[in-house]
């Protein structure tokens, strides 16, 4: 008798998970309905492999390549509207992409080198609008030389997009511009042999 009850209850059970499966109710709440799960096996499977990561290396991705299009105020000489040799360099990637199709926005990083009078440190702690659109003037100016007609319409000024570089990285980067470049870089000659030597007399390199 005992076994005979035994085996119904096993039974009423099979029967149960068979309904719950033929109605498609989900055994665990809050699985399923992933990107990409049509066609799974059982309700509250996981979708096909890369459904969920993919989307976000693909927005990494996409984040990443905004950030090559921004001219960063350490690729500047100081405090003025000349670019040190990595921008001229920077600029000329920007603009053969531009040309090949790419449509982000040219973001020129706002600076702050107006310090408080008096200060001991020096600390360049002031926005400064007036160098910033005059630093995007020089970056219009170049990428429509460079065959990039409708370049006022992409360049901009604001923050970079990604996290500034600290201390270290802005001490190196200064460095490099005083010991490679001085404060005579030159213009931008050649350029891919496209020969742009005369593009000093916008006073940006």
């Amino acid at each position: 008798m005992h076994r005979l009850r035994r085996w119904q209850s096993l039974g009423l059970a099979l029967l149960s998970l068979i309904g719950l499966f033929a109605c498609g109710c989900q055994l665990f709440p809050g699985r399923g309905n992933y990107p990409g799960q049509q066609g799974v096996a059982f309700p509250g499977a996981p979708g096909t492999l890369g459904a969920l990561s993919d989307p976000v290396f693909q927005n990494m991705e996409i984040n990443a390549e905004a950030s090559d299009f921004v001219v960063y105020d350490h690729e500047f000489i100081g405090d003025t509207v000349r670019l040190n040799y990595d921008g001229q360099d920077h600029v000329k990637q920007i603009a053969a992409r531009m040309r090949h199709g790419s449509t982000f926005p040219v973001i020129v990083e706002r600076s702050f080198s107006s310090p408080i009078p008096d200060d001991p440190y020096n600390f360049p702690i002031h926005p400064s609008p007036e160098l910033d659109n005059r630093r995007r003037l020089v970056i219009v100016k170049a990428l429509q030389v460079m065959g990039i007609q409708n370049a006022d319409d992409f360049v901009t000024v604001a923050p970079a997009l990604a996290w500034p570089m600290d201390h270290n990285d802005t001490r190196r980067a200064h460095r490099n511009i005083d010991t490679r470049n001085g404060y005579g870089a030159g213009g931008y000659g050649g350029m891919g042999g496209m020969g742009f030597g005369g593009l000093g007399m916008f006073g940006f390199f």
